[in-house]
């Protein structure tokens, strides 16, 4: 027997514990059979604890020509881990992510859910989003962000979507013939709102736009049932600066994040960088559940928040190396002009919330120029039979 296959489970599982990354669990499992037998146990002992995976940044290739994606581990700064199964082409705009699902906007304005992880990449098609639409000339930005239900799988999952310029919010569910408007954020055009964000938060979907206020309404029975449309709490007086995004904490706590940017000139096209974070804790009525008002906080509570073009969400970081508590970590979702073609990441790093400082982790690439930028995803752990 040789000293690799001499190491005892308790010492192995030790080992894995203080793996962070999905990709070094995978070749923890690859180096021998009894390494293999190790972590198949130790993922069947921890998939009732729910340990969630690190999250990474899924990037655009390192060439001009290059067709795969590419995995940056904050563990690892600097490093980039190739997809290890079946890599998809990176020629368009992922407009949401969850728990290893893709989302993409098509031409017809239908939309695709790709999942390349588990040795084959598995698709949802959902229907066309909107006839009125017609024909999408620029699928890409059709779709403002697509969020995903908690546990969504194949079979089974509901799809949210804010869409057309920001100002639709629609839905739809597994085994459903047809996406469902949510009234209020139509009726809401008529005064130039626009949504930010949407989250799925303790059985109801939450919505924050433009002018800082919140829409919350219920998706489980169709129609949509709206709850409430909530006023706009105080908002600051410049909004136009601003971004909003809503996170639900490890505590369940419902977050609203401000981002501040400010624009500089840069080339052929001002860029609009990253400056502050805010972060409020929204007070609910333990009754009705209506948002009452805001709290400024100026701790995560060792969290860290991921926000972007992605679904926005919260990971407790205190145990894992590189990836550090009370910092958000965000990615570039800023669009110039027509939204006519993708203008790259000009605005990626991390916000110190004790600090109060911009914080780089990531170098950006000349090459990446006319992609579209990085999204943050939850590659899941290696599922053994």
């Amino acid at each position: 027997m040789s000293l690799w296959e001499s190491l005892s489970d308790d010492i192995g599982h030790l080992i894995i514990e203080k793996l962070p990354e999905v990709v070094e669990h995978i070749r923890f499992g690859a180096v021998c059979k009894r390494w293999y037998s190790i972590a198949r146990e130790y993922h069947k002992l921890e998939k009732g604890n729910k340990r969630r995976p690190l999250p990474m940044l899924l990037t655009p290739p390192n060439t001009i020509t290059g067709t795969k994606l590419n995995l940056y581990a904050l563990s690892c700064r600097g490093n980039h881990y190739r997809n290890l199964t079946l890599p998809l082409p990176y020629a368009y705009r992922y407009c949401g992510s969850r728990n290893g699902w893709l989302a993409t906007p098509n031409p017809d304005c239908s939309v695709t859910l790709e999942y390349p992880f588990g040795g084959k990449v598995s698709y949802i098609h959902l229907l066309v989003l909107d006839v009125r639409l017609h024909h999408c000339f620029y699928p890409e930005f059709t779709i403002h962000k697509l969020i995903l239900s908690p546990d969504s799988n194949q079979d089974d999952y509901t799809v949210v979507v804010i869409y057309d310029g920001q100002i639709k919010i629609a839905t739809i569910k597994s085994r459903e013939e047809s996406w469902f408007l949510i009234k209020p954020a139509h009726e809401d055009r008529n005064l130039g709102t626009s949504y930010s964000d949407i989250i799925f938060h303790k059985g109801l979907v939450y919505a924050v736009n433009s002018r800082h206020g919140i829409v919350a309404f219920d998706v489980s029975i169709p129609p949509p049932r709206v709850i409430r449309l909530l006023s706009n709490l105080e908002r600051p007086i410049s909004f136009d600066s601003y971004n909003f995004y809503l996170v639900e904490s490890s505590n369940m706590d419902l977050l609203l994040v401000e981002r501040h940017r400010e624009e500089e000139q840069n080339r052929d096209r001002p860029i609009k960088l990253t400056l502050r974070f805010k972060v409020y804790k929204l007070r609910t009525d333990g009754l009705s559940r209506k948002i009452t008002g805001k709290i400024e906080v100026g701790s995560l509570n060792d969290d860290a928040l991921f926000i972007g073009d992605n679904m926005s969400f919260s990971f407790p970081v205190a145990s894992f190396p590189g990836c550090e508590p009370d910092h958000i970590y965000f990615s570039d979702d800023f669009y110039y002009g027509d939204y006519f073609e993708p203008d790259g990441a000009d605005d990626i790093g991390s916000f110190n919330m004790v600090k109060k400082s911009i914080e780089k982790h990531y170098k950006l690439k000349s090459t990446h120029k006319h992609m579209p930028p990085a999204t943050w995803i939850f590659p899941p752990f290696p599922i053994y039979d």
